[in-house]
This record gives C-alpha cells, sequence and structure tokens, in this order.
C-alpha cells in the first residue's frame, strides 16, 4: 500500500534525504521499478486515487510542476525578478490551464484517464 501512504512514498522519492524529491529523483526512483513516467506523475496528481484527474486535481497538480520548474530555474538563475502575486495573473494562469485541461479531455467527461494524462505529459514534461 506504498501509494496510499504518501510519507513511505516520499521517503522513497526522497533518494538523497535532503527533505525535497528533485526531479531526477523521481525520475530515477519509477525508472527502478520501471513504472512509466506518466504514469508516475498521474498518481502525484490523483490526489484522491481514483485512476482520474479531476479538473481540480489538474490544476493542483500543474500549479506544484510550475512552482518547482520555478523555483528550480531561480536557483541556478540567481535570485530574480518576481512577477507578483496579482490576481490578474492567476486568473489568466488558471483560465490557461483549464484550457489545456479541456483540450486534452477527449471524451469530454471531466477528467483524464491515463491515456488523455499520458498525452500531456508526453507533449510537457517528458524530456
Amino acid at each position: 500500500a506504498l501509494l496510499r501512504d504518501p510519507d513511505s512514498l516520499f521517503e522513497t522519492l526522497d533518494l538523497d534525504g535532503n527533505g525535497t524529491v528533485e526531479l531526477d529523483e523521481f525520475r530515477k526512483s519509477f525508472q527502478a521499478v520501471d513504472v512509466p513516467y506518466h504514469v508516475a506523475i498521474l498518481m502525484l496528481f490523483d490526489k484522491d486515487h481514483d485512476g482520474a484527474i479531476s479538473r481540480e486535481e489538474f490544476r493542483e497538480g500543474v500549479r506544484l510542476l510550475n512552482a518547482r520548474h520555478a523555483a528550480a530555474a531561480t536557483a541556478t538563475a540567481g535570485e530574480g525578478k518576481g512577477e507578483g502575486k496579482g490576481g490578474h495573473n492567476s486568473k489568466r494562469i488558471v483560465e490557461h490551464v483549464d484550457q489545456l485541461f479541456d483540450s486534452l479531455d477527449l471524451n469530454h467527461d471531466g477528467e483524464l484517464d491515463v491515456r488523455e494524462f499520458e498525452a500531456f505529459v508526453r507533449e510537457y514534461y517528458h524530456r
């Protein structure tokens, strides 16, 4: 029941024990157990463990991935200027993420299944 215990999963993924899971650790951990990358990301997005990603889960997952990506970029580039926390930017981001969700939800059921989610990971995050 590793998937049902977030603390155990986190400890397994945090290979260097520094209290954070870097993207490289995440990839290595799931490659080691032969879990496809898109399935591993789906498991992180799927907060209620129902095997599908709702719009809210997708919004939160994309927000977290983007925040992690931005933090990594800031760390490598030194301190930069932030864009602020204006509500206008936040609203545009949510609208963009919702449009992305709608384009990926091929059967228009309000959820992303594994096949639909795989297309998202392949296009936007798999390198």
